[in-house]
């Protein structure tokens, strides 16, 4: 599944409905996006942030969340962007189907997931 990271145009991210992690190397985000397709999500549902357009993206939601946990999280994000890493995002209804594609990602060295539901934040890895 050839796909190109969300560029920032402005737009804000909101993370509610998604599991949100981080993949270290572009053959662990293309291992991960297969593995996913394969697994039946859907294109549409999956997307990564990377470079400098990841960074000022993910700057921008900075002050967005409700706890020190997602600034935390955020902040890890932010660091492996600048590192050169890659912030994968998949649609997820809920913490069972998150729980699903993390156990997917893992296998290709995703790491530090979480799943944004609507009131909770649930760390997975």
């Amino acid at each position: 599944m050839e796909k190109p990271p969300v560029h920032d145009y402005g737009q804000n991210l909101a993370p509610y409905g998604r599991v949100i992690g981080i993949v270290d190397s572009q053959a662990g985000l293309d291992a991960t996006i297969e593995a996913l397709k394969q697994a039946g999500v859907s294109a549409g549902s999956v997307s990564y942030l990377s470079g400098v357009d990841g960074v000022h993206l993910l700057e921008r939601a900075e002050g967005f969340f409700f706890s020190d946990a997602e600034d935390d999280a955020l902040k890890e994000h932010l660091k492996e962007l600048k590192a050169g890493g890659f912030v994968l995002r998949v649609k997820a209804k809920d913490q069972a189907e998150a729980t699903q594609i993390v156990r997917l990602a893992a296998r290709h060295g995703g790491r530090h997931f979480a799943f944004f539901g609507v009131w909770v934040v649930t760390q997975l890895t």
